[in-house]
């Protein structure tokens, strides 16, 4: 039996953008085909919109705000808040924007790439 480990703050910060930070908690090359990222989103602040080629699950630890996802009449609107998870399929786009109390979230993948690998996500325009 593997004994379970403990990656937290075992990788530096990221910036996702000038304000968005990550960490690496799991990272795919360590466990295989499972990653997860601590993301803080400051106050006011929202993320672009973007997709992933894999799927994840986003669970909102702290905070609230709004989160879109989806395209055309397919759009969904959701406020947001501590609490909720979202799935969010494969090539699904989306957006997650702090209200001001900002926003900090687990985002859990399988196949996904390191937050540094520029296939990671595409940002849309």
């Amino acid at each position: 039996m593997s004994k379970p480990v403990n990656h937290y703050n075992v990788k530096p910060e990221v910036n996702l953008t000038d304000e968005i930070k990550a960490t690496e908690l799991i990272t795919p090359g360590v466990e295989g085909r499972l990653s997860a990222h601590k993301i803080w989103v400051p106050p006011n602040t929202e993320y672009p919109p973007h997709q992933h080629p894999s799927p994840h699950i986003i669970i909102l630890l702290e905070g609230g705000g709004w989160m879109k996802y989806g395209q055309g009449e397919e759009e969904t609107n959701s406020l947001i808040n501590a609490g909720d998870v979202f799935h969010i399929p494969e090539n699904m786009p989306h957006q997650v924007g702090a209200d001001s109390r900002g926003i900090v979230m687990i985002a859990v993948s399988v196949d996904s790439k390191p937050l540094t690998d520029p296939k990671r996500m595409e940002v849309l325009p």
